[in-house]
């Protein structure tokens, strides 16, 4: 070895002379004194100093493809994981866990809703990014929370946080807090998930005071998603327009939900239910048969 070498380099030399010789392996073949792939026939070794004679071990071309590989699954499983586990953080009921847009029935009365809530998850992040939600109106029965289902369910394959709840439950939850006096954490949760979705909007039996308490909770709750730029999605029987009107809502809730970039999504006259439920008989029939 070459004396003029600084020790690193004399250490080096001795580490890839015993690469270099190595005696080929079972599915290797030596080419030039570089050791080759049986498998793909590509080196196995580089010439690190052709003049001492010098190599050092790499990987062939298969051996790359197979670790490529073997991260590429381990990144897909690590995803699978993560989706599964913002799932059943979703706080989706079991039946609804279950909703995709491909098992949606397509009517003339839905498909142009169907469309948009499609686009809207495709361009998630955009919607993300500006605050911007959905609010889906229409009769009992048409179909408004499994839609949302199906937006809610297609977010977190895409990795998004969600929340699946109404504002019943988070009223009921803050009242559960009085006793301690910590409700921060729903407060915490309200403004830090990604998507907000808030069913059934307009059931909350509230009475025509803008100074009750319940009216104050609904307006601090959608407030603490404008001021966050978050967005909410809603499902309600009536539009924004008629909140006030017809649910009793305080008009600067219903004013701040207009606010929000709120896309409107309506669900026409045709009842969901009653052709879920003939679907399910039908399957029921089928089984017994």
């Amino acid at each position: 070895m070459n004396n003029n070498l600084s020790p690193f380099e004399q250490a080096l030399g001795k580490i890839l002379d015993k690469v270099g010789q190595m005696v080929p392996g079972e599915n290797e073949y030596l080419k030039d004194g570089i050791p080759f792939c049986k498998k793909c026939n590509t080196a196995k070794a580089v010439v690190v100093d052709k003049a001492q004679g010098l190599v050092m071990h790499s990987l062939c071309k298969c051996e790359r493809e197979r670790r490529a590989e073997e991260k590429r699954r381990q990144a897909e499983d690590d995803r699978r994981k993560q989706v599964e586990f913002l799932r059943r953080n979703s706080m989706l009921g079991e039946f609804f866990l279950g909703c995709t847009f491909s098992g949606l029935t397509i009517t003339k009365y839905n498909q142009s809703a169907v469309e948009m809530a499609r686009k809207y998850c495709f361009h998630a992040d955009e919607m993300l990014r500006n605050g911007y939600g959905i609010y889906i109106y229409g009769d009992c029965g048409a179909g408004k929370t499994t839609l949302a289902a199906c937006i809610a369910n297609r977010l977190t394959e895409q990795c998004h946080t969600v929340w699946f709840t109404s504002l019943i439950e988070i009223i009921n939850s803050v009242k559960s807090t009085f006793d301690t006096g910590r409700p921060t954490s729903y407060y915490d949760k309200i403004t830090q998930v990604d998507f907000l979705f808030l069913d059934d909007i307009g059931t909350e039996g509230m009475k025509k005071d803008d100074n009750s308490w319940i009216q104050s909770t609904v307006f601090d709750i959608i407030n603490r998603r404008y001021n966050a730029k978050k967005p909410v999605i809603f499902t309600g029987n009536y539009s924004v327009e008629s909140l006030s009107a017809k649910a009793n809502f305080a008009q600067r809730t219903a004013q701040r939900i207009s606010e929000m970039g709120t896309l409107s999504l309506y669900l026409g006259h045709i009842n969901m239910r009653l052709i879920s439920e003939e679907t399910n008989k039908s399957e029921i029939k089928k089984i017994l048969e």
